[in-house]
Formats: structure tokens, C-alpha cells, sequence
């Protein structure tokens, strides 16, 4: 979540109807686990996750209504600037960084 402090991380998975939810927890904590201890994420997997969230931004960008309500978002934050340092610091972020925010949180 974009909060203006540090608070919580959230992973969310979608599941088929046929498909068992107990497994589907499973697999997700186990892959969260993962990239925190054994298997650490890779610079592969770091560069993907940045790509969808700058072309987020983008996208974002490029309807002035989804502007409008992103940056009343960020205003309520405390200062709509904050879109901007978002951005920047994803594009800044580098693996070790990921690596260390996993480790730590």
C-alpha cells in the first residue's frame, strides 16, 4: 500500500472455484517465506515487479480522471507530491534494497 509512513504490506492471490483455498495459502505464504529467507528475490523478479509498477504509473498518467483521484489519495496522505516520490524511489530501488526490506519486515 502507498502510505504516507511506514504500515503494512499486503499479498493477495486469486483462486478458480475448483481450486482448494488451504493450498492456495499455502503456496502464498510459502513464496512470501521464501523471498524473505532461503530464496531471496532475484534481479529478474525485482526488474519484472518494477516494470508492471512504473508501467502502472504510466497508465496512471494517461487519464486525467485516475490523476485526479490518485493524487486526492496522496493529498489525504498529507501531500499529493508524494505520487511523484513513490515513482522515484521505485525506479531508484535496487535488489539489495528489496533484499533488506524483506529480511527486516
Amino acid at each position: 500500500m502507498d502510505l504516507h509512513d511506514p504500515g503494512y504490506l499486503m499479498f493477495h492471490a486469486e483462486v478458480r472455484m475448483e481450486q482448494s483455498l488451504e493450498e492456495a495459502r499455502k503456496t502464498l505464504l510459502a513464496t512470501v517465506d521464501a523471498a524473505a529467507g532461503a530464496s531471496p528475490m532475484t534481479a529478474e523478479e525485482v526488474e519484472r515487479a518494477r516494470g508492471t509498477i512504473l508501467k502502472n504509473y504510466e497508465l496512471t498518467l494517461n487519464n486525467a480522471q485516475r490523476v485526479g483521484m490518485l493524487l486526492s489519495e496522496y493529498i489525504g496522505q498529507g501531500d499529493w507530491r508524494l505520487f511523484y516520490l513513490h515513482r522515484d524511489r521505485v525506479r531508484a530501488a535496487t535488489v539489495e534494497d528489496v533484499r533488506a526490506a524483506a529480511a527486516a519486515y
